[in-house]
């Protein structure tokens, strides 16, 4: 098989192979690059291909109409159905201690209770100094009437 750049190869020997001919006379039309696979493109459409495409579209539709309910009713709703069950076996909430399951449960941290009361106790103080100073603004205090507050 011989080949220039630019132009199609050609070969030395005659090929007996009729497609091999037809991709021959192909090239020398013009049609270059062309394989054995794109020889089927040259049939005529199938008759019914309008119809197959139209039922093809419906179909589709229909699939996509019913996959999420297919996925509601498999799963979601089987899901649903034991969840109650589940949850009030895992927080042992059907024994006679459920009660105190529940306080537990609900219970704050107290790390979280002790930091937040302490919080709370300085916001008091910061804000009866801010007071204080507002009123020292406001009226003239004596040096021993101050002493007399903070010390």
């Amino acid at each position: 098989m011989t080949s220039l750049p630019g132009f199609p190869p050609t070969t030395t020997a005659f090929s007996t192979d009729p497609v091999d001919q037809v991709l021959a006379s192909l090239a020398r039309l013009g049609y270059t690059g062309l394989k054995r696979e794109d020889l089927g493109r040259l049939h005529a459409g199938d008759e019914y291909e309008t119809e197959i495409l139209l039922m093809s579209g419906v179909s589709y539709r229909r699939i996509i109409d019913n996959v999420p309910g297919l996925i509601d009713t498999m799963f979601v709703k089987t899901f649903a159905s034991s969840l109650q069950d589940n949850l009030i076996r895992e927080f042992i909430l059907g024994q006679p201690d459920a009660h105190e399951h529940c306080a537990e449960y609900l219970a704050e941290d107290p790390a979280a209770v002790s930091r937040r009361t302490e919080l709370k106790q300085r916001i008091n103080m910061l804000e009866s100094v801010q007071k204080d100073l507002m009123d020292f603004g406001n009226n003239k205090h004596t040096r021993e009437e101050l002493e007399n507050v903070y010390y």
